[in-house]
């Protein structure tokens, strides 16, 4: 990929969210998918956006390399770090950034069971629900494992474990745009990459899951470009510098418990066999 591609990029580092312009229009009934990659999307991949499109009653509209620049609003452009991010951690970074300054539902591209609609209600009729999401894969409710900071000491582990049954995953949510969670959540993300950035520039991603606490060839073999995978497999780990949970789940479940009491779970739990 041409590093040059984006022209939508975030120039300036020091530039974040000071004051919330909280939204006070109804979160839109959409759900954002987000493909980061260059390659078509394998046939499991599109009957899942087909199953999003016929069961889940909202417009589902897939941001991909071709229409992103379109929706990177002037005053909020992407992160000078962007273009150096593996594509899972592009993903990671736009769920934040939809989910901040347009709100509404994000979705991992899986199949779907039930309807959406009466969450998008069950939000628009509550001014104090930020976020909804679903607790797990399955019962129990804590069968998704949090990604715990990795700065994080045992206290601080055990601490955040005790809200887990009160807390959403970050794969599937809706959320009221521009709220103080998201917001906090945006200019997190935009602290870390600002404090990850020469290091991106010197040890950019390569392949599309690569990731710090990876070892090569497990991210080889998920591999999905037919492209990239033309490239030999490394044969020592990566120098690129952020693990795989570094910038979405690090960030987010911490904020959810400082903001539990806005939290909501109840998302229907989709079907994660075969994507």
């Amino acid at each position: 990929e041409k590093r040059n591609r984006y022209m939508c990029l975030y120039k300036l580092n020091n530039k974040y969210i000071k004051k919330i312009k909280r939204s006070k229009n109804k979160v839109k009934k959409i759900i954002y998918v987000l493909w980061t990659g260059t390659n078509p999307m394998n046939k499991n991949r599109l009957n899942g956006i087909e199953s999003m499109k016929k069961i889940t009653g909202v417009k589902v509209k897939i941001i991909n390399t071709n229409n992103l620049c379109k929706y990177i609003l002037p005053d909020y452009p992407l992160h000078t770090g962007y273009e150096y991010l593996s594509r899972i951690h592009k993903a990671d970074y736009l769920r934040c950034y939809f989910m901040h300054h347009y709100g509404g539902g994000y979705s991992d591209i899986k199949q779907h069971k039930r309807s959406w609609l009466k969450y998008f209600d069950i939000i628009n009729k509550n001014k104090n629900i930020w976020m909804i999401g679903l607790v797990g894969w399955d019962p129990p409710s804590d069968a998704f494992s949090i990604a715990y900071p990795e700065e994080y000491n045992e206290k601080q582990r055990n601490l955040l474990k005790k809200y887990q049954n009160r807390m959403v995953g970050v794969g599937f949510m809706i959320c009221r745009p521009r709220s103080p969670y998201t917001t906090e959540w945006y200019n997190n993300l935009h602290k870390r990459l600002d404090d990850l950035l020469p290091k991106l520039k010197k040890y950019p991603a390569i392949y599309s899951r690569e990731a710090r606490d990876r070892i090569p060839y497990k991210f080889c073999k998920d591999e999905k470009d037919p492209e990239l995978k033309k490239l030999p497999c490394p044969t020592e780990p990566t120098k690129y510098p952020i693990s795989w949970n570094r910038i979405l789940g690090q960030i987010a479940y911490p904020l959810q418990v400082k903001y539990i009491d806005n939290i909501k779970q109840g998302l229907p739990i989709p079907n994660s066999d075969n994507y």
